[in-house]
């Protein structure tokens, strides 16, 4: 095959003048759609891009307005646990002071008949604000809390320990704590009234606050015998400015702890100890431990020395009837 032959075979390999006229239309046709595309695109993105400008302009531009506070019109309450949180739930009830537990909790008492009543809570105690004092503070059957509830029998428990309150169709639980009249009570009173020392099943040490538990007591014999020897403390009623502020050092520094002593219907009763100042708080008054408490339970709490004499338990306070 001569030069010229080659040059006109390699012709015939490209495209036919039909073909290109094909694929010519085609790169049109394509570049065509691109630009619709385009187009398209422009048309929804200019609005968009408006609106974003008019927000800014709306945040930079123009000023904000300013929120002015809503001022409360309610007209101001007597300052009773019926409308305020900020007072202690108590009420009194036969000379005797009771706690509402769990800060006024409710309880279910659908499984325990309450067929003994026992009074209702008809006096409602206040702070008169301008003399600065409360009224009513130890009138029997007054309350700051659930003016108007009816007082039951719980079956299990002594009266002198524990009395239930339904108010408004809501069941409330409360325990003794002191005297109506702020009078001593003994040790020995607390838990004869509570009888603790049997109904007690286990015992949980507990930092002040309660919220770190450094171990349990469960053995029977050991519940009642550290409850048996609290009931020997004897009322404290020599303190001074100056042993209310190391029990406040105490208690502020991890030298004081929480005995939670767990009860069969899954309640407890809670008291503060501080072994190294020799003082346990029960209810609402302090006592001085006995040398023999220290001696028999000190390992449980890392062996903190004490520091005030512990009281014998002949020795007893005059002030307590």
């Amino acid at each position: 095959m001569n030069e010229k032959d080659l040059i006109h075979s390699i012709s015939k390999i490209g495209p036919t003048d039909e073909q290109q006229s094909k694929m010519l239309s085609a790169i049109i046709n394509r570049s065509s759609r691109q630009q619709s595309t385009l187009k398209r695109r422009l048309r929804f993105a200019i609005p968009a891009l408006c609106i974003i400008c008019a927000v800014f302009a709306l945040l930079v531009i123009i000023p904000r307005f300013t929120l002015e506070p809503v001022i409360s019109q309610i007209e101001a309450q007597p300052m009773s646990a019926s409308t305020s949180n900020f007072m202690r739930k108590y009420f009194n009830y036969s000379g005797n002071r009771y706690e509402f537990i769990n800060n006024g909790a409710q309880f279910d008492f659908s499984q325990v008949p309450l067929t003994e009543e026992l009074g209702t809570l008809n006096h409602e105690i206040l702070l008169d604000r301008k003399a600065g004092k409360m009224l009513k503070v130890d009138e029997d059957l007054s309350t700051t809390f659930a003016v108007g509830g009816t007082l039951y029998q719980i079956p299990a428990y002594n009266s002198a320990f524990r009395i239930a309150v339904v108010y408004q169709d809501n069941y409330y639980m409360a325990q003794f704590v002191g005297h109506s009249d702020n009078s001593p009570v003994s040790a020995s009173e607390y838990f004869t009234n509570t009888g603790l020392s049997e109904s007690a099943k286990q015992i949980e040490l507990l930092n002040f606050s309660g919220t770190e538990s450094k171990g349990i007591i469960g053995r029977h014999k050991t519940v009642q015998g550290l409850i048996e020897e609290l009931a020997q403390s004897v009322f404290a009623s020599d303190l001074k400015e100056e042993d209310y502020m190391a029990i406040g050092k105490a208690q502020s520094s991890g030298n004081s702890f929480l005995l939670r002593i767990h009860l069969a219907d899954k309640t407890s009763v809670e008291i503060n100890i501080i072994p190294e100042l020799g003082i346990v708080s029960i209810g609402d008054n302090r006592y001085y431990l006995t040398k023999q408490f220290i001696s028999d339970f000190t390992e449980l709490f890392d062996g903190f020395e004490v520091t005030v004499p512990a009281y014998e338990p002949q020795q007893t306070n005059p002030n307590i009837p």
